[in-house]
């Protein structure tokens, strides 16, 4: 029994199964063996100062023999190489079987380390083996990085397993530390030596126990026998069969060497020698026995990873139609296009295109499962600008379009139905994201150095083909500065990069600075707000409408005293902050007249024209072969002139 204490001081004694140790070798191997010297140590209860065991001491030898059993395990075992899916299957049946020797382990580890018995069932082991979820479903997402190496080329970095990991426990929290250092390494697919406290092992024994009883051989046999009868049962139907063989080849099933035969033979041998597959611990009497299995198991190993790989193609492509056919809003099968030649382009260039009608984001749904509203992406094909330049009110569902963008292009490229009406796009090489704001505090990166680093790798590696999504650029600095940035990348990436690009802003004078460039449109998020002539602006009954839908032209504001006050902002705070608006706004009034006039000459135009005026003065010196210049860049600056003189004359 142990004790604890209530909040107002008295005790309350709470009373469980003294615990069996059953576990007090080294586990070396798979097996639990007794140290090589035969050394021991006591381990007591410091409740009472009682021993309440004696367990194998390992020494250098035995630190050794584990270590190179561990390096053979990872460069020979399955543990590493299988899929992280498979690996975060087994993590979770670990989990499982933590979760029902729950009030075991809580008396290890209350009579061997002193902890709380109530502490350990309610929260220690639960959480270890939460976190043993946690990381079971970080398994299958340890992706790599793609880095552009060149123009044309780029590099992927493959994030692999480590190899063998070493971890020492501390004595005072024996199961917390266990696995906040081995459900990552295992996630990872590493193999590892694992030293407990000399002071509190038997916890970390009986881990190793469990982890012991999670077989993999016998539910592979059993899984792929079923994997197996569903795909003889699929290619029986010859229309089905024949679209399947264009995705994967199966190897011979049926017949004297079809792998169906060798697979019963192999299930029988399971069922017969190891009935109770699942929780049977392989004995040393039981070695050769089942390393003799695995052998003729092997011997078909590529075949085996065939099937698996046409089970893997059937998981997806079953999965895509599910998405399909369950959705409560459009869905569309998309075209993938070549890149066409540019509309009225000279020089006959790729275009990229983008064109969504109807879009809708999956997981964008109203509280009360209303429809979300569906809205048209349209970027590129030589009559649209393929930089969309997105205004709007907070919560007004500009990130909203942004991410379902991108996950109609992913949908797209993977083969899967889009939600949309109908879906044409090129393909994209990468997709770039600088969305959300975090910060790195334990590497010392604030929200803003965040930021730009994000941008920076969007500025160093985006094609002509890539899809670029800038969402709220420069609000992790002051007002100045953070527009200065978002409209330096802005052109940058307009001017040099000229790929699709959708750039939410709330900073309003970007919409001035390119409102006539030919290469962007500009758009916002529609909302609807009643007037009430005896209602202050930014009283809180001034509620904000959200339309939901993408509107032309700029949005006149973001309204973000409506938003504030839909917050929850006090009323009093925001009548004081509408006043200062005002104040602000009056004080600076001929400025804000003169930065509407911006459309019809920014400083875009000025840079054009100093070029202008510098091609001018230089072209003698370039017609003699002496001055410097590219032709494409005076053809472009010489048809931006051109349009925007175009435009100004139609108005």
């Amino acid at each position: 029994m142990t004790a604890h204490w209530r909040s107002n001081g008295s005790a309350e004694t709470t009373h469980f199964k003294e615990p069996e140790v059953k576990y007090t070798k080294l586990f070396i191997n798979g097996e639990f063996v007794d140290s090589i010297k035969g050394r021991t140590f006591e381990t007591v209860d410091p409740r009472n100062g009682e021993v309440i065991a004696t367990v194998a001491e390992g020494e250098k030898e035995d630190v050794d023999a584990a270590v190179k059993a561990a390096r053979r395990a990872f460069d020979h075992g399955p543990w590493p190489r299988m899929p992280g899916s498979q690996r975060s299957r087994l993590m979770v049946k670990f989990a499982e079987l933590v979760e029902q020797h729950v009030e075991e382990l809580a008396a290890l580890d209350c009579v061997d380390a002193g902890k709380l018995f109530f502490w350990g069932k309610l929260v220690d082991i639960p959480s270890g083996a939460g976190m043993l979820r946690y990381y079971a479903g970080a398994a299958d997402k340890v992706h790599g990085e793609v880095l552009k190496s060149s123009r044309s080329l780029h590099a992927y970095t493959l994030k692999e397993p480590i190899g063998v990991v070493g971890h020492i426990i501390p004595w005072n929290f024996p199961t917390s530390m266990f696995f906040m250092k081995v459900a990552p390494a295992l996630a990872a697919g590493c193999t590892m030596v694992v030293k407990p406290a000399e002071q509190t092992p038997l916890s970390a024994l009986f881990y190793a126990h469990l982890a012991k009883q999670v077989k993999m051989f016998g539910t592979l046999v059993k899984g792929l026998q079923i994997a197996l009868d569903m795909l003889t049962l699929l290619m029986k139907d010859k229309r089905l069969g024949l679209s399947l063989t264009k995705i994967f080849k199966l190897p011979t099933v049926e017949g004297h060497d079809g792998v169906n035969k060798l697979l019963a033979q192999v299930n029988a041998a399971i069922d017969s020698d190891f009935p109770n597959y699942q929780n049977h611990d392989v004995m040393d009497s039981n070695v050769d026995t089942l390393l003799a299995i695995i052998e003729v198991f092997v011997e078909k190993s590529t075949e085996w990873s065939a099937i698996i790989y046409a089970i893997n193609c059937i998981d997806v492509l079953r999965s895509f139609t599910v998405t399909a056919t369950s959705s409560c809003g459009a869905m569309s099968r998309p075209t993938i296009l070549p890149h066409s030649k540019t509309m009225g382009s000279a020089q006959g260039s790729n275009v990229p295109i983008l064109k969504i009608t109807g879009l809708w984001h999956p997981y964008a749904l109203g509280e009360s499962g209303g429809q979300p509203v569906p809205n048209d992406m349209l970027l590129g094909d030589g009559f649209h600008p393929r930089i969309l330049l997105l205004t709007g009110p907070n919560m007004g569902g500009k990130s909203t379009l942004l991410r379902a963008t991108c996950l109609a292009v992913v949908l797209a490229q993977l083969g899967c139905y889009v939600p949309c009406e109908t879906c044409a796009l090129s393909p994209v090489d990468i997709i770039f994201t600088r969305l959300g704001a975090t910060d790195r505090i334990m590497s010392g990166e604030s929200t803003f150095f965040v930021e730009c680093s994000e941008t920076a790798s969007i500025l160093q590696n985006a094609t002509e083909d890539s899809l670029v999504i800038l969402d709220e650029l420069g609000r992790g600095t002051s007002t100045f500065d953070g527009y200065a940035i978002a409209y330096a990348v802005l052109r940058h990436l307009v001017e040099k990069v000229n790929c699709r690009l959708l750039f939410a802003t709330h900073y309003h004078p970007l919409t001035k600075e390119f409102g006539s460039h030919p290469r962007v449109i500009l758009q916002h998020m529609a909302c609807a707000l009643p007037l009430n002539p005896s209602t202050p602006y930014g009283k809180p009954d001034q509620e904000l409408v959200f339309l939901y839908r993408l509107a032309s032209g700029p949005c006149p504001e973001s309204y973000g005293l409506q938003v504030a006050a839909m917050a929850g902002i006090p009323e009093k705070v925001v009548v004081s902050a509408s006043r200062a608006a005002c104040v602000m706004k009056r004080s600076i009034g001929q400025s804000f007249m003169s930065s509407e006039q911006r459309v019809m000459f920014s400083s875009l135009h000025e840079e054009w024209l100093r070029t202008l005026l510098i091609l001018s003065k230089n072209g003698e010196g370039r017609n003699g072969g002496g001055g410097g210049g590219d032709d494409d860049d005076v053809l472009d600056t010489l048809f931006c002139m051109w349009h925007e003189m175009k435009s100004l004359c139609q108005r």
